[in-house]
């Protein structure tokens, strides 16, 4: 080249260096693997070529491990950790792994191993090239699996959600957790569950939980070592069955009205029906309120009824039954007869749908004490304990197979006094006067004479008598008349006799 300057430069490189060639005067190379290489350099200009071959040594730094990822596992499944080195390349690697895992020794950089049995257990990585050595002992967690078949009740009990699970083996204990929403925030609500089952008496009525479950080991020594979340399940706590359920007995004609206390929780009620205790209930309204009135009760049907809480989740507890019917109507109509009759006094009334008899009750005032003096299934009833001259007030109660309906307004009637007998008017016997005689009527406080010219003809009243004796003084001599006698009472006019003729003086011609 014959000393002068240098125009191309061509390098080469061994022992893996990166890049092994290259054209520049100063060239920066990155050394492969330890070793003695000749570097050659080839320089050229107008004048000729030189070839240099220059010797040098590439020496390999210690292994520096700092740290291993990831230091946790799952029991019975794959883990692959990596070790982290900063100082040389490492040749060879050894592993050494407790706890059952599978294989326990294995040599390769990042291996990959099958955990054992759940716990924390010391572990250690070496790694080594021509230079030295290096070692890092770190603790590996190994968790149990994630606990399976996680169970929330949907409503089965108004106290708690039931939450249950399946046994995971290894787990010391479990932790519930629960949310409000599937991909809500969980927060622990019992963390020291020994079994697989938990009854969250917290559980507010009427909100949707959500509910997964954690198992936990407990190395000695070391801290909990926790599970990932069970998949999560929801459930919630039903309402309470309603109390003070009562259903009216016979005060509504028109109705049963049932009413009980309000539910915590409940948005609504569903009110049960059967025609037995013991019988099939079905649904007969969803009231939101405390009462229902059932107007599709039949009359004279004995009704059981229970009340069932509902919320937005949907039902709670049933109550339990209480009876109750729906009353016949008051009978309309009532009439007693007023001195019709001497044996007694006949109340009549309307018949009433449903009813399969009636009571009549008796008082001796309007707004008196009413009595029941008999029954009938028919809507006609003689009373044949009145007394005679004594005016009584009547109701009609209608009655069912379930118990006794509505009661009617009073009317009043009375039992008439008999028709006097023996009944005689003189013949003669006085100049001036007739005189008429008559037996004595039972409860006949008076009489009422009456007098006609003829048989047959129309009696008129001519005098009344407190005794059984009364002289027709206005008569005129030797005519016929013709007499009866009609008691009288207290209440009114009552039998009216047979007639008997009679005159004063000589015998008409």
């Amino acid at each position: 080249m014959g000393g002068g300057t240098a125009a191309t430069w061509q390098w080469s490189f061994g022992g893996g260096a990166t890049p092994n060639s290259s054209t520049d005067p100063s060239p920066e190379v990155v050394l492969g693997a330890a070793g003695t290489y000749t570097a050659t350099l080839v320089a050229s200009n107008a004048g000729g070529t030189d070839t240099f071959n220059l010797g040098y040594t590439v020496n390999v730094a210690l292994p520096n491990i700092t740290a291993v990822s990831p230091k946790t596992g799952v029991t019975g499944t794959s883990y692959s950790p990596a070790a982290t080195n900063s100082g040389g390349a490492i040749a060879n690697w050894q592993w050494n792994f407790d706890g059952g895992a599978t294989p326990n020794l294995p040599t390769d950089a990042t291996p990959t191993v099958t955990l054992g049995a759940p716990g924390a257990y010391e572990a250690e990585v070496e790694g080594n090239n021509v230079s030295g050595s290096s070692a890092l002992s770190f603790l590996l967690e190994v968790a149990t699996t994630a606990p399976g078949g996680v169970s929330a009740s949907d409503g089965s009990s108004d106290v708690h959600v039931a939450v249950s699970w399946n046994t995971t083996t290894g787990a010391d204990r479990y932790v519930v957790e629960r949310a409000t929403s599937q991909g809500g925030t969980y927060a622990a609500i019992e963390s020291n569950v020994t079994g697989t089952s938990y009854n969250d008496t917290t559980a507010s009525s009427g909100t949707t939980y959500w509910y997964r479950v954690l198992a936990v080991v407990d190395p000695v020594g070391h801290d909990p070592i926790f599970s990932a979340p069970s998949t999560a399940d929801s459930g919630w706590r039903s309402t309470l069955a309603p109390t003070g359920v009562a259903a009216t007995d016979g005060t509504h004609t028109d109705k049963v009205a049932i009413t009980w206390n309000a539910v915590t929780g409940a948005t609504s009620y569903t009110v049960l029906r059967a025609t037995s205790s013991g019988g099939t209930y079905s649904s007969i309204g969803t009231p939101s309120g405390t009462s229902f009135n059932d107007t599709t009760a039949s009359i004279g049907t004995t009704y059981w009824y229970k009340v069932r809480s509902e919320s937005s989740n949907g039902s709670g507890g049933t109550s339990s039954s209480d009876s109750g019917w729906r009353s016949t109507s008051a009978p309309t109509g009532v009439a007693a007869t007023d001195g019709t009759h001497s044996d007694k006094v006949t109340i009549s009334w309307n018949t009433v749908t449903g009813a399969t008899n009636y009571t009549v009750l008796r008082a001796t005032s309007s707004g008196g004490t009413y009595s029941s003096i008999g029954t009938n299934p028919g809507t006609s009833f003689d009373d044949t304990t009145a007394s005679i001259g004594t005016t009584y007030w009547y109701k009609v109660r209608s009655e069912s197979a379930s118990g006794s309906g509505g009661t009617s307004s009073s009317n009043d009637g009375w039992r008439s006094t008999e028709a006097p007998t023996n009944v005689q008017a003189t013949d003669g016997d006085f100049t001036t006067k007739v005189r008429i005689t008559w037996s004595a009527v039972s409860g006949a406080s008076s009489y009422s004479v009456l007098r006609s010219t003829t048989a047959g003809g129309t009696y008129t009243v001519i005098g009344t008598s407190n005794n059984e004796t009364y002289d027709d003084n206005t008569v005129t001599q030797s005519t016929y008349y013709f007499y009866k006698v009609r008691s009288e009472s207290t209440p009114g006019s009552g039998g009216t006799s047979t007639n008997d003729s009679g005159y004063a003086g000589d015998a008409p011609a």
